[in-house]
């Protein structure tokens, strides 16, 4: 449906001839966005100002409305599908410029069209977003699913469903970001399958510390193996069926009857 738009905020203080491009504007944009409905006056009301982490922009507006004035709004361009809208609000921040890149007076802290796609975080805010996370627990730590809390959290996202233009979007963001160098470079360096020193410092370390042998393996199961032998050899079962009485995954009952140098039949039992 073609019912998105672009719009722009204007600073009213600021008269005069501003062309970018082919976009020209009576008075200096300081931000452009998209959206629908009544999008272009959120930006306006209590919540946004006191809890946008776009400060940039806050502290703009909030300078416009103590001078004693309203941001002027305008709507740029209107009745447009989602993809049509985000192209346009990009090329139109693209063609503006962004403070924080020391382009343009744009109070923007990403290209747009792609949400916070490319933004553009200082090291001393990273270092502020570090520093406040020091110490923090997280809301479920110890909690079990059976928690009342945990429940409620649960039932509150069950039946929620995605768009499928949000799936599109999240999946396009996605293939984007895995088809940059850095990221193939990162992965080449963190995937164990590709990089053999890691593999043989984890081999090292499980020889060494013996993790995940015995009852540390999270698939560790705490019972007798003369029982599997048993129901294995002479009672003939099958894997499957043993695994089955046990609760655990066919492999690992194959690995118990090797690991206790019992012969592993194929097909049907004799």
């Amino acid at each position: 449906m073609n019912n998105y738009y672009v719009y722009v905020y204007l600073d009213p203080r600021k008269n005069g001839n501003f062309q970018y491009d082919e976009f020209s504007f009576q008075y200096e944009p300081i931000y452009v966005g998209k959206g629908k409905n009544n999008r272009i006056n959120d930006h306006m009301n209590k919540y946004d100002l006191s809890h946008c982490k776009n400060k940039i922009k806050v502290n703009k507006l909030i300078k416009i409305l103590k001078n004693g004035q309203t941001p002027i709004t305008m709507k740029y361009k209107e009745n447009l599908s989602h993809l049509v809208a985000s192209k346009f609000e990009k090329k139109l921040i693209m063609s503006i410029g962004r403070i924080n890149l020391k382009t343009g007076p744009l109070t923007n802290l990403t290209d747009g069209g792609e949400g916070s796609y490319k933004r553009v975080v200082s090291e001393k805010t990273r270092d502020k977003i570090r520093q406040k996370a020091i110490g923090r627990i997280v809301w479920n730590k110890g909690l079990t699913k059976k928690d009342i809390r945990v429940r409620k959290n649960t039932e509150k996202n069950i039946g929620s469903k995605r768009s499928n233009s949000s799936k599109k979007l999240m999946s396009k963001k996605r293939k984007d970001f895995c088809s940059t160098v850095e990221y193939k470079e990162w992965f080449k360096n963190h995937n164990p399958a590709l990089n053999k020193e890691i593999m043989k410092a984890r081999s090292e370390k499980v020889k060494r510390n013996g993790i995940f042998k015995g009852k540390n393996n999270p698939r560790y199961i705490d019972v007798d193996i003369n029982m599997i032998i048993d129901l294995y050899v002479n009672k003939k079962m099958l894997i499957g069926e043993i695994s089955k009485i046990f609760g655990v995954g066919r492999s690992l009952i194959e690995r118990r009857l090797k690991s206790a140098d019992v012969k592993i039949y194929r097909g049907k039992r004799k």
